[in-house]
């Protein structure tokens, strides 16, 4: 090659290098569309998620309060029938839905002051600052849709406790024992009628203190009835208040729960294994971290 003189480019050395470039081109296009379409649907996710909680809460409220509307109902229906006080227990189911309805309306309209945001740390790559602004996002919605949310999981729960309740006031446990009406309440003895102008007076004084007997029999049965397995469902009450109120406490340590659990009862692990199996079946391969659990 004479000096001075450059010589042309191979064309098939600058038709490899240009179809380099444009794969390389396409490949961070969609990367970015990638990541753009991911961020994307993060942040509608994110922004749903209030209105989901809402609308949980809410469905919670009616239906506490339908099933209520039924119970109060069938209460009444059945003191009309039966023509006795419905029993002390009755009580417990409406107690838990009202608890049900009181404590998701806390959750959808009580105000409590949240926890101040930490601002992000200032970088020049737009792929770091985006991905800091979309966590400090996801942390707002998370924080302003966890602020109460023991509050709706008790209301939940409460609500279940209801609906397991509702034959308190039609289930003895133990058949009640009736004492001796008769001699408690003897039946007054037929009074003798000696002429018959006095008869219809007699006749009627003598229906008016059977009635009287009858209805004081009446009264001591309804106070046996309303009385009868008081104590067993009034446990049964306390235990689910006490699930009530607690178990949503213990619903975030649940994975340490059970890290316990099997530290302390080695024959459980045989079953943590099993559960380990069948759970982790569909699991994408190349992801050993991925939890097994659903907390």
């Amino acid at each position: 090659m004479p000096n001075g003189i450059q010589s042309d480019p191979d064309p098939a050395a600058v038709a490899a290098a240009k179809a380099e470039a444009d794969a390389q081109a396409a490949t961070q296009a969609t990367r970015v569309d990638y990541d753009k379409a991911y961020y994307q649907a993060m942040l509608d996710t994110a922004k749903g998620a209030p209105d989901r909680w809402r609308s949980a809460a809410e469905f919670v409220q009616k239906a506490a309060t339908a099933v209520g509307t039924i119970y109060a109902a069938i209460l009444g229906s059945a003191a009309t029938v039966s023509g006795r006080p419905l029993p002390a227990r009755g009580v417990f189911p409406a107690v838990f839905l009202g608890l049900a309805i009181a404590m998701s309306t806390v959750y959808v309209a009580y105000s409590t002051r949240g926890t101040p945001l930490q601002r992000f740390r200032p970088t020049t790559s737009p792929p770091e600052r985006m991905r800091a602004r979309l966590n400090q996002f996801l942390t707002a919605v998370h924080e302003s849709v966890e602020r109460r949310v023991y509050w709706l999981r008790a209301s939940v729960l409460a609500l279940g406790v209801g609906v397991l309740l509702l034959p308190a006031p039609f289930i003895s446990f133990s058949p009640p024992s009736v004492p001796n009406l008769d001699s408690l309440y003897p039946w007054p003895s037929p009074p003798a009628v000696r002429d018959q102008p006095t008869a219809m007076v007699v006749s009627i004084v003598y229906k008016a203190r059977v009635d009287d007997v009858a209805a004081q029999r009446q009264r001591a049965v309804a106070a046996i009835d309303s009385t009868s397995s008081f104590w067993t469902w009034t446990l049964l009450a306390v235990v689910g208040l006490v699930v009530v109120l607690l178990v949503p406490l213990l619903s975030p340590f649940g994975p340490a729960l059970w890290r316990w659990v099997l530290r302390r009862v080695p024959r459980m692990r045989q079953f943590d294994r099993w559960l380990r199996t069948v759970l982790n079946r569909n699991r994408p391969p190349g992801d050993p971290n991925l939890p097994y659990y659903v907390q």
